[in-house]
């Protein structure tokens, strides 16, 4: 009975040892993800998703370094210093309609609202910087970034639930109480390049001297 031909063994019955093209190709892929793993590192594009969140004190003062996210201090007792009270750009007044979903930009000198832009569901802040308004939407996980001046409204999403914003230090900084995150984005290319899980939630952010500041809470 004449033998079918196999992938597995040679001519002679012994296992078919792999060719050169073979261990060329294996070494090719091998080279391929050290490469790819050393861009990613050079770039600083590690996302922080999951593994053990990084320890901070509860109900405290955290402040971090904007360009590696490390822990500079942790203070206990204290807060991040508050908003300010009005949110200014392109000469308006910008605050968001929660029940509508809007954002809404008003003359402060007329009253009259002059910018009203749909935005995400449950519109929760916003923020001005870079030429734009950043509303966080927790109920859809999105950010609704609008030009102050012109037409211009990009949505980008999140898979998370924001729950505040600031911006500074070159970045967009959003908080989720959720699921405990800092989330750091890079306003050139509309895309979250670091983010740091804490052992806490994140209150409230916001950037002052160059540094970012979180109300950490229990």
């Amino acid at each position: 009975m004449a033998r079918l031909p196999s992938n597995t063994a040679s001519g002679n019955g012994y296992a078919r040892q792999p060719t050169w093209f073979t261990r060329g190709r294996l070494l090719l892929l091998a080279l391929l993800v050290f490469i790819l793993g050393g861009i990613a590192v050079a770039l600083d594009l590690r996302f922080v998703t999951g593994g053990k969140p990084r320890p901070v004190l509860p109900n405290s003062l955290l402040v971090l370094g904007p360009k590696t996210l490390d822990t500079l201090q942790n203070l206990p007792g204290q807060e991040a210093p508050p908003h300010p009270p009005v949110v200014r750009g392109a000469g308006l007044v910008w605050t968001v309609d929660t029940d509508r979903n809007r954002l809404l930009g008003t003359n402060p000198e007329s009253g009259r609202v002059v910018r009203n832009v749909v935005v995400g569901t449950g519109p929760v802040a916003v923020a001005i910087g870079f030429g734009s308004a950043w509303v966080p939407n927790s109920e859809n996980g999105s950010i609704t970034r609008v030009a102050v001046t012109g037409s211009k409204v990009e949505a980008l999403g999140l898979s998370d639930q924001p729950s505040g914003i600031a911006t500074g230090a070159g970045y967009v900084w959003v908080i989720s109480k959720r699921s405990r995150k800092v989330l750091r984005i890079d306003p050139k290319i509309n895309l979250i390049n670091k983010t740091v899980r804490l052992s806490h939630p994140p209150i409230d952010v916001v950037v002052r001297g160059g540094r970012v500041l979180l109300t950490i809470g229990d």
